[in-house]
């Protein structure tokens, strides 16, 4: 016996024919061809993550959060599915974009590793353009983030939340939603980084929210930078390109 399968399905729905093949008695061949209809696929759910940030800067008034964004489907690659997320300040629906003030995509993780840069790159907030990482310094008070997803067939799907960032003064080398270290701290630039949950890489980010250095490393990584003006710096330390803690450093010369 013989099975032969054509699958006629697109955009996760159509058809799959199963031809079935096999030799009877008298040595007669028999055939027959069973249709299985596909008539719809599990909807894109994007799935957001936020992380309240627990370091801010009171004289400018803003603070780091963590803002993730998930993907799950059944029928396609997550990593073919277009992101854009959208950004309301203050939740007072005054934005450029339907009410919205920022907006960064669309844009997949597959086109992300090509190098392919989003139709939006509109978030002057953003540590970097990356449609799953709306990770950010933001002013204190209550936003709104949206975040869309769509495959090339056109199906869509929305995540939307509200997060608030808070002034919170207080310098501490260790906070319970991170556990990210920073020994010791205040510094003069010469510390220890060290995290309890696994990690790969760390980025230094100046006060006014630029990058200024990228390291690989592992759970623990000494770094020299006496050399940097004294000043607040944070660092962001990620696993996997997805940022999973941050902590505050200051440097006192």
């Amino acid at each position: 016996m013989t099975i032969t399968i054509e699958d006629l399905r697109k955009c996760g729905q159509g058809k799959i024919n199963r031809k079935i093949t096999a030799i009877g008695p008298n040595g007669i061949q028999v055939t027959t061809t069973q249709t299985i209809l596909v008539v719809g696929c599990e909807a894109h759910y994007p799935i957001i993550k936020i992380i309240s940030g627990t370091s801010s800067d009171p004289n400018n008034g803003t603070a780091v959060i963590q803002l993730n964004a998930d993907l799950h489907s059944n029928c396609y690659s997550e990593r073919l599915i277009s992101l854009t997320y959208e950004i309301d300040e203050f939740n007072d629906g005054s934005g450029k974009y339907n009410g919205f003030d920022y907006k960064v995509g669309p844009l997949s993780a597959a086109e992300r590793i090509l190098g392919i840069t989003p139709q939006f790159t509109d978030n002057p907030r953003a540590f970097q353009i990356n449609t799953s990482d709306a990770s950010e310094r933001y002013p204190f008070g209550i936003h709104r983030i949206r975040w869309k997803a769509e495959d090339d067939c056109g199906n869509i799907s929305y995540a939307e939340q509200l997060f608030e960032t808070k002034d919170i003064v207080a310098t501490h080398n260790t906070t319970s939603d991170n556990q990210l270290q920073i020994i010791p701290n205040p510094s003069n630039g010469n510390v220890l980084i060290s995290s309890e949950k696994e990690i790969d890489k760390i980025k230094l980010i100046t006060g006014i929210g630029s990058v200024y250095q990228e390291y690989k490393i592992e759970n623990k990584h000494n770094l020299a930078l006496s050399n940097l003006p004294g000043g607040v710096y944070w660092i962001l330390a990620y696993k996997d390109e997805v940022m999973i803690s941050i902590g505050k450093m200051v440097i006192i010369h």
